[in-house]
C-alpha cells in the first residue's frame, strides 16, 4: 500500500491558510513556577509510609505460617 500524502491544511472562511501560531519569544525565559510545600504534609506523608512499612515488616512476626 503506498504512502499516503499529508493533508493539505484547510482553508479559512476567507480562502486564505490559517496564520502561523505565535511562540513565545525565546530572549525571554518563561517564569518560573514555585509550588510550595508543605513542612507538615511531607511529614505526614513520610509517617504514612514509615507506619505501612513496619506494619508490613512486622506482619510475618504475627503470623504463625512463617514460624
Amino acid at each position: 500500500m503506498p504512502p499516503t500524502p499529508p493533508a493539505a491544511p484547510a482553508p479559512s472562511h476567507t480562502g486564505r491558510a490559517p496564520a502561523a501560531p505565535v511562540l513565545p519569544n525565546e530572549a525571554e525565559p518563561a517564569p518560573q513556577r514555585l509550588v510550595p510545600v508543605r513542612p507538615t504534609v511531607t511529614c505526614a506523608a513520610a509517617a504514612v509510609v514509615l507506619l505501612l512499612l513496619a506494619l508490613a515488616a512486622y506482619a510475618p512476626v504475627l503470623n504463625l505460617a512463617f514460624h
